[in-house]
């Protein structure tokens, strides 16, 4: 039966850290990402306390050779596979060394070619995990690009909030706009790794390292063959408390590139077991009205229970 407002209270979301505050180092938010649950964290109380991560990149050593009487000889199976490598270079399925310049830069116009929509509708679950914890919340989002958002929370745990839980906020930049995680020329050095699917799109993959060691790492990109727009891409986070990894994929929506999902992992090491947090974000249901109503941000009876992704 839902829950009505007059007993709402008994199962409000815990409060988390500020939705409005990103997880922040220095003065930028960590990753553009606004995640409502600093992701990296123990579950102190009521209150994910933040943190960041660390990954490691593991290196593709080069193939061996052997040296015969007759000078320098590969083996047969190495051969086939620089055959192969050759044939699908030419074939246009994975980019020449000296194509991925080419392509990084194609994949930044394609960016800049795709803003984001003047106004948006879209909805998302958000689960959040920890030692003996799961909390699931489905949302609803109004957006537009002058930076005024209403986040309603519609249920938690399957539990449906009536009436919804809102919160106004309001943000200069959107902290999932896929612009926010371009790989700028200046900050990394991208080496090709071949091609990949994702979700079912071919796309070609690149190793990122960033230029100067940060308390955020873009680790990997996956760029569409055919748009040269970002499929995924995945980041390492360091913090004071715990360790972590994620990523974040892109998909098409109308004319617009959006945001598909986010997943995020945290380890703390100092704690016995080690304890792990998990957090994901699922976005659905995109539409893009031509205007909304400007009523809608100041909406009656405004409640901070919610948070916005």
């Amino acid at each position: 039966m839902p829950l009505r407002a007059g007993n709402r209270r008994s199962i409000r979301p815990p409060r988390l850290a500020r939705a409005s505050v990103p997880l922040r180092v220095g003065s930028r938010p960590v990753l553009g990402l606004g995640l409502e649950a600093a992701f990296c964290a123990p579950w102190r109380g009521r209150r994910w306390q933040a943190g960041r991560t660390r990954t490691a990149l593991t290196r593709i050593l080069p193939t061996r050779t052997a040296r015969t009487g007759t000078g320098l000889a590969r083996s047969l199976p190495t051969y086939a596979a620089l055959a192969i490598a050759a044939g699908l270079v030419i074939l246009g399925v994975l980019p020449a060394w000296g194509a991925a310049e080419t392509i990084l830069g194609k994949y930044r116009a394609a960016l800049a070619a795709h803003p984001l929509p003047p106004y948006m509708e879209f909805g998302y679950v958000v689960t959040r995990s920890g030692p003996g914890r799961i909390v699931t919340e489905q949302h609803r989002v109004y957006w537009t690009n002058d930076g005024d958002e209403r986040n309603d929370t519609l249920s938690v745990n399957g539990t449906p909030l009536i009436p919804p839980a809102s919160r106004i906020l309001h943000r200069s930049t959107w902290p999932y706009d896929p612009v926010q995680f371009m790989v700028a020329a200046d900050d990394y050095a991208a080496t090709p790794a071949g091609v990949s699917l994702v979700n079912g799109r071919k796309a070609y993959a690149f190793i990122l390292t960033k230029n100067a060691a940060s308390d955020f790492m873009l680790t990997s990109l996956y760029v569409d063959v055919r748009t040269h727009l970002p499929l995924r891409e995945t980041f390492a986070v360091t913090g004071d408390t715990c360790a972590g990894s994620g990523s974040i994929e892109f998909s098409g929506n109308g004319r617009y590139w959006l945001p598909s999902f986010v997943a995020v992992v945290c380890s703390v090491p100092e704690s016995t077991p080690p304890a792990v947090y998990k957090e994901s974000i699922r976005f659905t249901g995109y539409s893009f009205p031509n205007t909304i109503p400007p009523d809608v941000f100041t909406p009656p009876g405004q409640t901070g229970a919610a948070g916005g992704p």
